[in-house]
């Protein structure tokens, strides 16, 4: 799970609608209505390339959730990133006293030390990784993420897509934090 908010941010994104209804029974059904796309032949010469990440490096990747930020890890690692995975926001602290990351991956709802307190110690702390940081959440609608916005900081939705992150860390190559 990364919750209803997400599956209905992408159905309205592609022009959709989700319902919900529920049986006399008991229980729910959520229908999803899309509208219909025209099919795009493309031959093999106008077949785009694959999405690149466009450097190499390490990325330390945080997330309550295990399964969600070992995805991530693996979709960076099959681009040629080196990833560390912890599962807390104190976990990433104090895998930043060991070493320094190319990019920092955080969720941004994680109990005990969300996104804004990890900036913040990251502030604090390590002030040289600031610009390396883009948040991830699975909720665009929540309140910390617009405060979010405001640092500068790349954010990039759940479920990920490769082009979001390339998209997200070609912003942090551009300004001079990668290698």
């Amino acid at each position: 799970g990364l919750g209803l908010s997400v599956c209905q941010s992408m159905i309205e994104a592609h022009g959709g609608t989700l319902e919900l209804t529920r049986p006399v029974l008991g229980g729910a059904t959520f229908r999803i209505g899309l509208p219909p796309g025209e099919a795009e032949v493309v031959d093999g010469a106008d077949a785009k390339p694959a999405v690149e990440i466009p450097y190499r490096g390490s990325a330390l990747v945080v997330d309550d959730e295990q399964e969600v930020a070992d995805i991530l890890a693996e979709m960076l690692d099959e681009k040629g990133m080196t990833c560390r995975v912890v599962t807390s926001g104190q976990a990433a602290l104090e895998a930043l006293a060991e070493q320094r990351f190319d990019a920092i991956f955080s969720d941004i709802r994680m109990p005990r030390m969300g996104g804004s307190e990890l900036l913040a110690a990251i502030e604090r702390d390590y002030p040289d990784m600031i610009r390396r940081i883009i948040f991830a959440t699975g909720d665009v609608l929540h309140p910390e993420v617009d405060a979010l916005r405001k640092s500068g900081r790349p954010i990039v939705e759940k479920p990920y897509d490769p082009e979001q992150l390339r998209a997200a860390l070609l912003q942090l190559h551009e300004i001079g934090e990668t290698p």
